[in-house]
């Protein structure tokens, strides 16, 4: 079941909408569908309701982290930053409904975002290390990379725009991840440095699933007007961005990534 990305028609729609319009001045929200084939739109449809779920598991994921630092009584600085991650991540969620609703709407889709949550029976700082570290600095990373492929291929200018106002927010995120681990882990205990040493290579795996799991060939491939990526492509900037971005930044801050990288579980194992 899609969860609920309706509004209110009351006076907290429009502060709402006031509170998110960041960036949407250079959004032109009218798509003329009968410029593309239906197939086409139908293809953009579905791939946007799709980002639209990853987009609200991330909003979650990231709400829960927010409560966790403040918890954790991070440095105020930290705590704001984290608040703008966490409002364009409720931005995403609506700008994805938004372009779903542009191309035809949500009629016929049952999916459920696959839910990311810490472990509760965890510490309070391991849980927000490992959040830092695995769904931040290399999770959001690799994220922006991947948008910014698929914003290539994006032909139509509302899709492009979107996805443009989405690569500059992911692009903070990940960097937000680098920035926390240095602000607040800069000095780790041993049990931190033994439980990262035992995450990365799964966090690793989990995040090159993510991106080029289950890709095969894709014989008489066509772009898609509205955001798409050839495997080949996906493949080649997925794994640039692990050896020119993420690893060599996790290296910078004394953490054994590339050593991580090459004891990844395979994909076909199932890691996680």
């Amino acid at each position: 079941m899609l969860p609920n990305t309706d509004k209110t028609e009351g006076p907290l729609r429009t502060i709402g909408e006031r509170f998110l319009a960041d960036g949407d001045e250079a959004i032109c929200w009218s798509i003329d569908r009968s410029r593309y084939e239906p197939r086409e739109v139908e293809r953009g449809r579905r791939s946007w309701i799709m980002r639209m779920l990853d987009e609200y598991r991330s909003m979650v994921s990231f709400g829960e982290l927010f409560s966790q630092l403040t918890e954790l009584q991070a440095p105020l600085d930290v705590i704001a930053s984290a608040s703008r991650v966490l409002k364009d991540e409720v931005r995403h969620v609506d700008l994805c409904r938004r372009m779903v609703d542009a191309l035809g709407g949500v009629g016929g889709a049952d999916q459920e975002p696959r839910w990311v949550r810490s472990d509760p029976a965890r510490p309070l700082r391991e849980r927000v290390l490992r959040s830092v570290v695995a769904s931040l600095a290399i999770g959001e990373t690799a994220s922006a990379a991947m948008i910014g492929g698929v914003r290539q291929e994006a032909s139509d200018p509302t899709a492009r725009a979107v996805l443009t106002q989405m690569l500059s927010d992911e692009s903070f995120h990940g960097r937000f991840g680098f920035f926390a681990l240095d602000a607040i882990f800069g000095r780790r205990t041993a049990d931190e440095e033994k439980m990262l040493r035992a995450l990365l290579p799964r966090a690793l795996a989990t995040v090159e699933r993510a991106c080029v799991g289950g890709l095969g060939p894709r014989p008489g491939y066509r772009s898609s007007p509205f955001g798409s990526m050839h495997p080949d492509t996906r493949r080649e900037i997925f794994y640039r961005c692990v050896s020119d971005r993420i690893l060599p930044e996790l290296e910078a801050r004394g953490l054994p990534a590339g050593s991580a990288w090459a004891r990844r579980p395979a994909m076909t194992e199932g890691a996680s």
